[in-house]
Formats: structure tokens, C-alpha cells, sequence
């Protein structure tokens, strides 16, 4: 069931086998064997997104965890992510900037990876293309259209933004950032868009 979970080609059908098999995937017994497959396959982000996801749903519910998948019909980023990467640029950007370097690179590297999976992740490469400029202290916007354009709107201005709690609905999923922001490091990016996205991550 969890393979079958995992392998589900867009987030529409990842909630529908969810809903369908609730009891057995929010499980202790499934948390426990995908935290062995997240120990076996520590380089396949599917796998710890998923991890991720299980944890949600066995902490918030079923109910909050299909409506974080929903949001990802049109961001494809969970929600967590984007916490983190708006997260990690806040943070280099006002308590830790001996940082800013590493996470440049970081960024670019995850905007390369974003590039690779095609059309589909334009919105992605956007959003990444915004947190660059951020660091670059360059003017920023992206089309209200973009789902991630009211994270991005509300880290601004950077000088202010410790004080700040950004809070963002996307399509359901709520995305809290408050307070002093700590530096995570290397973030695991996962998503579903399409079943060649799927094929990758596997």
C-alpha cells in the first residue's frame, strides 16, 4: 500500500488512495516501515516527503493532511518546503549571513533541479528566480497568478522581516512563517506533477 501510495502520479490521486486506505496508511506499522525505507533509500526524496506527509496525517488528521495535498494541485511544492525555503532566505538574510553563499548555491542547484522536470515547473523556477533576487537585494514580483507570489510578497521588506509572520493560503494549505528564522541547510525537494516526475523520483 505504501509503494502504491508513493507511486501515485499527481496529488488529485494521491488523496483519493489515501482517503481509500486511511486505516492502513496512518498506521503506526506504515510509519515505521517508511522510516526504513527512508533509512534504506536516504537519496529518494519521494520517499522522505512521503515520510513527511504520513507524519502530518497521523499528527493533524486525515482530513488536514488531504488538504495539503489538495493545495499542491496547483503549487507543487508541500507546503513544508516552501516554509523552508522562504524560511532559509529570511534567516541569511538577517541572523545568519555568513550563510547567504551557501544558500545561493543551494538555490541554484534546486532551481537546476526544477528546470529538469519541465514545463510543468515553471511556477517553481519563478518562485526560486524571486528568493535569488531576495538575496541579491534586486526588486522582486511574480504574477498574482503564480502560487507562490504571497510568500514571496510578504518577505518583503527583508530588513523588517524577523518581526514578521507570514502567513499565506494556498488553495487550502496554510503556510505559517513566524518569528526569528532559523538556517535548515539542505532541504529535500519533493512533488508530483505528472507520472514522468513520479518515474523520477522512484
Amino acid at each position: 500500500l505504501l509503494i502504491g501510495w508513493i507511486q501515485t502520479p499527481d496529488w488529485s490521486t494521491s488523496s483519493a488512495y489515501l482517503r481509500q486506505h486511511a486505516a492502513d496508511l496512518l498506521s503506526e506499522a506504515a510509519e515505521t516501515v517508511m522510516q526504513m525505507l527512508v533509512q534504506s533509500n536516504p537519496d529518494n526524496q519521494a520517499l522522505a516527503q512521503h515520510l513527511a506527509l504520513l507524519r502530518k496525517g497521523r499528527q493533524d488528521g486525515l482530513d488536514a493532511l488531504v488538504q495539503s495535498l489538495t493545495a499542491n494541485n496547483t503549487g507543487t511544492l508541500d507546503p513544508e518546503t516552501v516554509k523552508q525555503l522562504a524560511g532559509n532566505t529570511i534567516a541569511v538574510k538577517t541572523t545568519v549571513p555568513d550563510k547567504l553563499e551557501e544558500w545561493r548555491t543551494a538555490l541554484t542547484e534546486i532551481r537546476a533541479n526544477f528546470a529538469s522536470r519541465g514545463d510543468d515547473w515553471q511556477s517553481e523556477m519563478a518562485f526560486v528566480d524571486a528568493l535569488l533576487g531576495l538575496l541579491a537585494d534586486q526588486p522582486v514580483a511574480l504574477p498574482s497568478e503564480n502560487p507562490y507570489a504571497g510568500v514571496v510578497a510578504q518577505v518583503l521588506p527583508q530588513q523588517k522581516v524577523e518581526q514578521r509572520s507570514i502567513s499565506e493560503n494556498m488553495q487550502g494549505g496554510n503556510i505559517n512563517i513566524s518569528g526569528q528564522q532559523s538556517f535548515t541547510g539542505n532541504i529535500s525537494i519533493g512533488g508530483k506533477r505528472n507520472e514522468s516526475d513520479s518515474e523520477d523520483d522512484e
